[in-house]
């Protein structure tokens, strides 16, 4: 009954239960129950739950949340009764399958300890035995799962005695309030095991054998977790680890009773050092203060750190930092722990526990303050670097003395005392730095306790060496030629500051002293490398090419460095700022006068343009011209001393950056600077005597070698200059340089002042227009340059007589023709009398006689008046100017132009007419046969007058042309006949070609053709005459043109029948019918037409009005023109409109279209022009088609 009583419960527990998801998921509104399909299969009814499943949610939900140690409330009864339940589910089984199964349940149990009070009744002893096993229910290392063993051990003691004995459960009891998880678990343990041992007299751990095996591993766990927070300096953790063992210390018994075990015994057994944590007693507050710095800066001293920790020396002391004093003996000047080496003053155990303290307060003040201030990492790098090395009195004091010094960003004090004290044995060049900042540092008042520490024999050491090596360091730097002034500032300041420091720091060195106090101020020292700096940008720079040869002034040699292999010109203020520093600090000794003075000039300059605004052009122009005026130091100085003075010569800013612009060209174009600079001085009213012998001194320099001729300012200026601006620059340097020209005849001169050519420039200056007509003919041709130097070999009388006669020529027919002559003017053939002889009858000779011989030279220079033979014109022949002129570009010369004197009677032209030409010629290959056969014509003629023979003659001896006098060679006749039979042959090919073009150009652009034959004056055959032309020979004769853009048709009438004139009004005297088309080829307007009858009365005067063939006009509906209207004339000109309004037709397929409409015109409607498809049938007519509006239309 009892059986039956549970089933039933439970399966209506089981039904009582269901969510109600389940009990509303089949329910059908207004349905009747009666008629509802009951699905069986998932019916709750015959689904009954697993005996496991059910056993699982009676007992949780019975034990609720109450566990076995709860003993009063905790319902055995209850749970042991759902177990006897599920057994009796089970029917019979042995104890053997009851033990297994319950075991498993007891397993897979949420609630461990729950399935062990439920089940440990119906278990073997042996079984439940073997599931409490410590080592399976308890995680290593976590300690996680020993609260539900200790519940399990209760739960069995009370189920199943003989399982647990009531000793085992009273201590798991006693250990419950002790059982956690995580990294303290082992230490509660242990301190749950020590009370519970101080409560419970027993004499062996043996009799709880499992709590013997956690014993073991927490014991083991907890050492190795007290080693590791010592090894960490964690001591706020340590310390709560250890903090029961106090309370263990202090209750010990004095005398152990017997067969009382005590936790000290195991203990000492287990874990022996457990005594030193015991009497660990750290300052509480302190350890929590090095807690809360940087852990990374303090695990870099980890000894410090442990002074704090536990005694490990003695093991009785409160930390260890007690027990280094404890331990400490008599007489020991050294103390050493770990990488501590400690430093004893007196040798007591006071001295050193004043030591120790000191270090724990230095240590406090490097790691308090969160978050850290500014300079907490420099303060704690020098704290590390003193206890990292012997941690003596003297070092203490220097971090305690540094310590009280404000930190600055900009002044690291702790970090410069670092560096300094560390390498106290080794102080040199590499510490200017820290050295600096500490002299800085120790003037000020806090810094007291610091400057009596450092004040010793070292640091004043250290200070002396590092001069000397900062000093040989730079002079290092300057031998070798590289950058030295940023490091030479660094020196210089140091030096300064040690000078002017209250200290005394050179009170034992007096030499060192002595150099210190020869030093320029600091500010005088910056600007003397800021011109150093500046000169340095201003090298010079490479020439340019010219001619294949560089040009360039000459620099002083010594001013060269070497780099690389290859020779870099220095600026010459390089050197002397060099030569400055090594005589003046780094080796005293005497400086050269002119190396002074330099240095004093140069910095005049830079004094005199710093107010009231920097006055940047001057001082580029002193750096630049300090180095272009080469070794001359006596000229730069005086230069440097004009710029820094800034007198009225300099007050101008065009002059000063036209200087600049000068001085920039020196090195890149030295001929172009050079006239540039003498256009700028001779412009100017006044100019100091400096720039002259300065611009002396370039001429000098560009002429002093023989292998930069073709670079010398004669050459340049005569290749970049006219004629008259060169004539001009040449006496504008006569007129700068006369006191030195004539102060002695022994005096060489550069080449372009040399008295012979100022002399000649003087003589030809009065022809100085005529050069002008003869340049604009020749351009820079060698002709020009043999006339403006008098080259070597010419006779100054030839020349000048040639002048002569071209001047008598200006505006003269010969005047072009003797151009060319002088243009054959040559230093190498030194053909001065020819061409002279050959001006000479020229002039003479008469207009015909000019052409002839224009003729005749042109011939042998192969230019002919061909027109359409061109191969190379006559104007690209000739060379064209490539001078350019300097006036109004540079420097204004109309000064100097004015001061000279003018000894023509005539005005210079300002743009000299040239002689007008027929234009280009064209330069074919002519034959010497072809001149040669024109001078025998000319000469042997005797109708040509002598002075036109002469001129001949003259022209053929300078062409070197053969004269025949008498007879003319047959082969020079032939072969001159043969080249003008193949010059008429190039003619007539060319007016082919050039006929073909026109044609081709009319039919693409015929207005634009027209315009532009029209421009030419050639005349234009228009498209109408060709087309005209092309017509076949059938219908040649039935097209005429009636006007410049009209053509008449004619078609004959005689097919027509009397029937179908009559039909289609057709009259019947009419023999032909002619149409009348006006077409325009350019395409601006439309074409036209209208219709006659041969019979047409007046049709020769008629004023024609015909029907245009535009896109906005419309089929013809009424009448055309003036002839009578018929039907046939109607319907043809509905048919030509449409043919015709497309756009221009062939007038030979316009007649074809108008034949074949006129055969078959009766078979098309008369209104659109469709055929009727009426075969071979004949029509008298044409008629509408099938379509109305034809048919209302017509």
């Amino acid at each position: 009954m009892p059986e039956v009583y549970f089933e039933a419960c439970s399966t209506m527990e089981t039904l009582s239960l269901s969510p109600s998801v389940e009990r509303t998921a089949d329910k059908r509104h207004r349905v009747s129950w009666m008629k509802r399909t009951v699905p069986l299969k998932s019916s709750a009814l015959f689904n009954k739950a697993k005996h496991s499943e059910e056993w699982h949610q009676s007992v949780e939900a019975t034990a609720g949340v109450l566990h076995p140690a709860d003993s009063s409330k905790f319902p055995y009864g209850l749970l042991r009764n759902h177990t006897d339940v599920y057994l009796r589910k089970k029917g019979k089984i042995s104890q053997a399958d009851v033990d297994v199964r319950l075991a498993i349940l007891i397993d897979v149990h949420q609630a461990r300890d729950i399935g062990v009070a439920a089940a440990a009744h119906a278990m073997t002893a042996k079984s439940l035995r073997a599931l409490l096993h410590a080592e399976l229910n308890v995680a290593p290392g976590s300690y996680w799962g020993l609260e539900t063993w200790l519940q399990c051990l209760i739960a069995a003691n009370d189920g199943n005695p003989a399982s647990v004995t009531d000793l085992e459960a009273s201590w798991a009891h006693m250990l419950l309030p002790y059982a956690t998880h995580g990294v303290f678990a082992a230490g509660w343990y242990l301190k749950g095991v020590s009370r519970a041992l101080r409560k419970v007299n027993i004499s062996n751990l043996n009799v709880l054998p499992e709590f013997l095996i956690l014993l073991r591993r927490a014991v083991t766990d907890y050492g190795a977790q007290l080693e590791g927070l010592r090894l960490k300096c964690q001591w706020p953790e340590a310390y709560n680890a250890v903090f029961w063992m106090i309370e263990l210390e202090g209750t010990s018994p004095a005398v152990t009773p017997p067969g009382h075990l005590l936790p000290e015994h195991i203990f000492d057994s287990q874990f022996p050092v457990w005594r030193l944590w015991a009497a660990w007693r750290p300052d509480l507050n302190r350890i929590a203060r090095l807690s809360r710095s940087d852990s990374i800066r303090l695990s870099t001293i980890p000894h410090v750190m442990a002074l704090d920790g536990p005694d490990v020396l003695t093991g009785t002391q409160r930390t260890l930092r007690d027990g280094l004093i404890a331990q400490y003996g008599s007489g020991k000047p050294w103390v050493r722990f770990g990488s501590l080496v400690i430093e004893v003053p007196d040798r007591t155990r006071d001295g050193l526990k004043n030591t120790l303290d000191r270090l724990a307060k230095a240590l406090e003040a490097v790691s308090s303050g969160l978050p850290p201030h500014a300079g907490s990492k420099s303060m704690f790098t020098l704290f590390r670097g003193i206890v990292n090395q012997p941690i003596t009195k003297e070092g203490l004091d220097i971090f305690e003395a540094a310590v009280k010094i404000t930190y600055t960003p900009e002044n690291d004090i702790y970090n410069s005392v670092h560096n300094l004290y560390l390498e106290r044995d080794s102080l040199g060049g590499q510490h200017i730095l820290a050295l600096q900042n500490i002299v800085l540092t120790l003037e000020e008042r806090q810094a007291e306790d610091l400057r009596g520490l450092l004040l010793c024999p070292w640091f004043l050491n250290g200070i002396e060496q590092c001069i000397g090596d900062c000093l040989v360091a730079v002079r290092t730097q300057l031998e070798r030629h590289l950058p030295w002034t940023q490091f030479a500032l660094e020196v210089h300041a140091f030096c300064s500051i040690v000078r002017d420091s209250t200290l005394d720091i050179l009170e034992t060195a007096p030499d060192l002293k002595t150099q210190l106090d020869s030093m320029p101020p600091v500010e005088q020292m910056r600007t003397i490398l800021d011109i150093y700096t500046a000169a340095q940008s201003q090298r010079p720079t490479p020439p340019i090419q010219s001619n294949g040869r560089a040009v360039h002034l000459k620099s002083d040699d010594s001013n060269k460095q070497p780099s690389g292999g290859l020779d870099i010109a220095r600026h010459p203020l390089e050197v002397d700022i060099e030569a400055f520093w090594i005589l003046r600090l780094l080796k005293p000794g005497s400086i050269t006068h002119s190396t002074q003075r330099t240095i004093t000039t140069i910095l005049h300059v830079w004094e005199s343009t710093a107010e009231p605004q920097v006055d940047y052009d001057r001082r580029t122009l002193a750096i630049l011209v300090s180095r272009n005026t080469g070794d001359d130091k006596i000229l730069r100085c005086r230069c440097l001393t004009e710029i820094a003075q800034g007198n009225k010569l300099l007050q101008s800013p065009a002059f000063v950056k036209d200087l600049l612009d000068v001085m920039v060209q020196a090195d890149s174009e030295p001929g172009r600077a050079i006239i540039t600079f003498a256009m700028l001085l001779t412009d100017r009213n006044s100019t100091t005597q400096c720039w002259k012998d300065l611009l002396y001194k370039w001429l000098e320099q560009m002429t002093a070698g023989e292998m930069d001729q073709s670079a010398a300012v004669i050459e340049y200026s005569l290749r970049t200059m006219k004629a008259a601006e060169w004539l001009c620059f040449i006496r504008s340097l006569e007129t700068l340089f006369t006191d030195r020209i004539w102060d002695t005849e022994e005096r060489k001169f550069p080449s372009i002042l040399q008295p012979r050519l100022l002399s000649w420039v003087t003589q030809v200056s009065r022809y100085t227009g005529t050069l002008t007509r003869l340049e604009a003919a020749l351009g820079d041709h060698e002709a020009m340059r043999c006339i403006l130097l008098c080259s070597e070999g010419f006779w100054k009388k030839n020349l000048l007589n040639l002048l002569e006669s071209l001047e008598r020529a200006e505006g003269k027919p010969a005047e072009s023709l003797m151009h060319k002559v002088v243009g054959k003017l040559s230093a190498t053939s030194k053909n001065d009398w020819e061409v002279t002889d050959c001006l000479f009858h020229l002039l003479k000779a008469e207009a015909e006689g000019i052409q002839v011989c224009e003729k005749i030279w042109n011939a042998s220079q192969g230019f002919l008046e061909i027109p359409g033979l061109a191969v190379q014109s006559q104007a690209a022949e000739r060379s064209a100017s490539s001078r350019r002129s300097f006036v109004g570009k540079l420097v204004p010369i109309r000064s100097t132009i004015s001061s000279q004197p003018n000894t023509s009677n005539r005005a210079t032209p300002q743009s000299p007419p040239c002689a007008p030409t027929a234009g280009p010629l064209s330069k074919v290959d002519v034959p010497p046969s072809v001149a040669e056969v024109m001078v025998a014509c000319c000469v042997q003629d005797d109708e040509v007058d002598a002075l036109e023979k002469a001129a001949v003659e003259a022209v053929a001896m300078l062409l070197q042309i053969e004269v025949y006098h008498r007879t003319i060679p047959t082969g020079k006749l032939q072969e001159a006949t043969l080249f003008w039979g193949n010059i008429e042959k190039d003619i007539i090919k060319e007016a082919e070609r050039l006929e073909t073009l026109q044609k081709a150009l009319k039919i693409k652009d015929p207005q634009g053709t027209a315009l532009l034959l029209e421009k030419l004056g050639i005349p234009d055959d228009s498209l109408l005459d060709e087309e005209l032309l092309d017509l076949p020979a059938d219908i040649v004769n039935v097209i005429e043109r009636v006007g410049d853009r009209e053509v008449e048709l004619s078609f004959p009438l005689a097919a027509f029948t009397d029937l179908q004139r009559a039909a289609m009004g057709i009259p019947k005297a009419a023999s032909t019918l002619l149409l009348r088309l006006s077409i325009d080829y350019s395409g601006d307007s439309p074409s036209s037409f209208c219709l006659h009858f041969n019979t047409d009365v007046d049709l020769d005067t008629l004023d024609h009005k015909p029907w245009i063939c535009s896109e906005d006009s419309r089929l013809p509906q009424e009448h055309v023109c003036t002839s009578v209207p018929t039907a046939f004339t109607w319907q043809l000109n509905r048919l030509l409109y449409t043919e015709l309004k497309v756009g221009n037709i062939a007038l030979r397929d316009l007649h074809t279209f108008m034949s074949k409409i006129l055969e078959g015109l009766g078979h098309s409607c008369i209104s659109c022009g469709t055929s009727h498809k009426a075969g071979n049938a004949h029509l008298r007519r044409s008629i509408p088609c099938n379509f109305l509006t034809c048919a209302q239309l017509w």
